[in-house]
Order: structure tokens, then sequence, then C-alpha cells
């Protein structure tokens, strides 16, 4: 496999000129994007690392996200005090996550290195939804200081703020993976869907009902099923496809478990007698064997 000395040594050598080599790295680097590079037929080929270089890059990039979120906190910390309003806090989340942003053109676009774009996909889509939460909780705010908001309401309200967040995080994950295609995000999609659905469903019940089984069920095999059609695209084993359905399998796979468990004990996960409990736990055991 080439490396960036290799390309030195030919354009020193003649070999290749600058421009050529340019050239060849980009082949390169599109060829291991595809994942074609290298790979072999029915193996799985997940890419966490290229070299140990990139958990030291990622442990820089978090120290630096709390130190740039810190900086910014306390140097807006005056005007976030002088204004008053909920909404200052935008002046906070949304430049975090905007570097964030910028970061991942650079480690994910254009180095393509996992670990370092699978962090700063958890920090993009962390603030985009703390920016969301925000808006909404300021929305309820000007409602309450108006005399719009109506303490009967306060359930559907409280809920559909829920649901809204919820759906703040699977845009930012979907924006993610639209543009860079990384497979990572897709989990945060599917966690992002499923606690919509959860907290949309907590309206028609209580949420001990909600986790007791079949909704469970439901999503788990939803996502399960769009695991599967990323798996039929890449049968070979040897795409990004079958990646996007590894991280897919990963977010079905407890939803699945405890949905099975729930229904199989009679009791939900977040409760239940001593029996019960040891009981969703044998099951759960038992299907994850199977998985």
């Amino acid at each position: 496999m080439f490396d960036r000395g290799d390309l030195r040594a030919a354009i020193g050598a003649n070999v290749l000129t600058a421009e050529q080599a340019s050239r060849f790295e980009a082949f390169l680097s599109a060829r291991k994007g595809s994942g074609d590079s290298g790979a072999v037929i029915g193996e799985e080929n997940l890419r966490f690392l290229v070299n140990f270089n990139d958990i030291f890059i990622t442990i820089g990039l978090i120290i630096l996200f709390f130190g740039v979120t810190a900086l910014i906190g306390s140097a807006s910390m005056s005007s976030i005090l002088a204004s008053g309003s909920i909404m200052s806090g935008l002046i906070v989340t949304l430049p975090v996550a905007a570097l964030a942003w910028v970061m991942m053109e650079y480690f994910c676009a254009r180095r393509r290195l996992l670990l370092p774009s699978m962090a700063l996909s958890v920090i993009f889509v962390l603030f985009m939804t703390a920016a969301a939460t925000v808006i909404g909780v300021s929305s309820a705010s000007n409602e309450i200081m108006s005399g719009e908001f109506h303490p009967d309401n306060l359930f559907q309200q409280g809920g559909s703020l829920g649901v809204s967040i919820w759906l703040a995080a699977l845009g930012a994950s979907l924006a993610i993976f639209f543009r860079f295609r990384l497979p990572f995000s897709l989990a945060l999609s599917a966690i992002a869907a499923a606690g919509a659905v959860y907290t949309a469903a907590s309206f028609f019940g209580d949420i001990n009902d909600v986790v007791g089984g079949p909704l469970l069920v439901v999503m788990g095999a939803a996502t399960l099923a769009i695991a599967i059609m990323f798996d039929m695209r890449d049968p070979e084993r040897i795409r990004k496809d079958s990646d996007n359905a590894f991280w897919l399998h990963l977010a079905a796979a407890p939803q699945l478990i405890w949905g099975v468990s729930a229904l199989v004990t009679g009791s939900n996960i977040l409760g239940g007698s001593r029996q019960a409990r040891i009981m969703r736990c044998r099951v759960s055991c038992f299907c994850l064997c199977c998985c």
C-alpha cells in the first residue's frame, strides 16, 4: 500500500510529477472510501481505525471542544446575563456545532478518519439538539409570559417539545449521513427516530406501557428491515453498505431483545418483580446469544 512518503520519493526521483502524484493520491483515497481497495469478498471490513494516531486525534478533539465550549460560554456569559433571554443560549450551541461541522469537512470528507469523524458527529448532533432545546424552551417560556399557556396542556406541550428535540437530533444525524456518508450516523438516526416515536407514543399511555414490549419490537423490526436492505445491496461485504447495516443492526438489537423479553415475561424493562427481572434477564441473554 502506498503512502505519501512513497509519493514524495517518486516525485523526487522524477518518476511522477507533482500533479500526477496529487491525482494518484486522490484516486487511492476515492478507492479507499468506496471500500474497493484490497477488500476480501465475504469478510467484514469495518474500519474503525487507520492507526493508533486516530485515538490521540479523537482525544485531542474532545479536549478541544471542551475548551472551546468553556471559552465561548465564559466570553458570552455577560451578554447572556444582560439579555436575560433563553435564546441567548444559541450563542454557545450554534458556534460549537458549526465548528464540529467544519472539522468534519476535514477529518471525514478529506482525511476519511472514522474514529475522529464519529466523535465529531456525536458533538454536532448533541449541540444541534441543545440548540433545538433552547428554541423550544424559549417558545414555551414566551407562551407562559404572554398568558397563552394553559396548565391543562402541560403534558401535551412537554411531549411536543420532547418529540421536536428528538426530531432535531434525527435531522442533524441525517444531514451528516447525506453529506459525508458516515455509517455511524445511521445509528444516531435510528436512536433519534426511536426516541421520537417512544415520546410520541407516551401521549397514548403510561411510559411503562410504551416500553412494555410491542412498540420496542415494532421499532426494532423496522430498524432491522432497513439494515437488511443495506445488507442485500452489499452481499460481497466489500462496500460501505455493509458498514451502514452494521450500525443499524447495533441499534435494532437492544430494542428487539428488550421487546421480546418483555413480551415473554409479561413485564416491561423498567419494572416488575424480582422473579420477572430474573426471567427477563435470562430471555435477554438467550436472544443475545441467538443474535
